[in-house]
């Protein structure tokens, strides 16, 4: 018996202090100044809760800059949507699958290995964010680091290394907001 009205006491004093004083709840201020941000818009709360793993595309694989005509054909069986081009353990850019293949078909059409450093096709710049993120941290990552999407790393137990998950995009992350409110 005692629970709903302490409840509707609760409710009620919240109310009438951000009501009529205009102030914050005391969890609200000791969050803000311990600098945790307390989403209170029903897009930056979506965004909080859902992890990276949500929008993220797993068909990624990692390329090197210079691919030899062998190298085609696991790229044309497994037909991944993204490439993540690298030189020397060091990711540079990110380039579509699709663009990647009807380019590299042309190119070693000419010879035996194709440089990605002299592809005619769009690369998307990247950042790393870990597995645990938030789809938050993501869209913070990209904006502070002026990036067109992060990719998706987890760090491996036995060696050490990065592993790549996928690959979130901004667009991405729009299209799974205006999905879910």
């Amino acid at each position: 018996g005692i629970v709903m009205p302490a409840l509707l006491a609760i409710v009620a004093a919240c109310l009438t202090n951000t009501g009529l004083f205009g102030q914050r709840s005391a969890h609200q201020t000791v969050l803000r100044q311990l600098r945790r941000i307390v989403p209170d818009d029903p897009l930056n709360q979506l965004l909080h809760r859902t992890d990276v793993t949500a929008t993220m595309d797993g068909r990624v694989v990692r390329v090197p800059v210079l691919l030899h005509a062998d190298d085609l054909e696991p790229l044309l069986e497994f037909t991944p949507t993204w490439c993540l081009v690298e030189r020397d353990g060091e990711d540079l850019y990110l380039v579509q699958g699709a663009e990647l293949l009807e380019w590299l078909r042309e190119a070693l059409a000419e010879g035996e290995t194709a440089d990605l450093a002299e592809a005619g096709i769009r690369r998307w710049t990247v950042a790393p964010v870990p597995v645990q993120a938030t789809l938050r941290q993501a869209m913070d990552k990209i904006r502070s680091s002026v990036v067109e999407a992060v990719c998706v790393y987890e760090r491996s137990r036995a060696t050490g290394k990065p592993i790549l998950h996928g690959v979130v995009t901004r667009e991405s992350i729009e299209k799974f907001s205006l999905e879910r409110l």
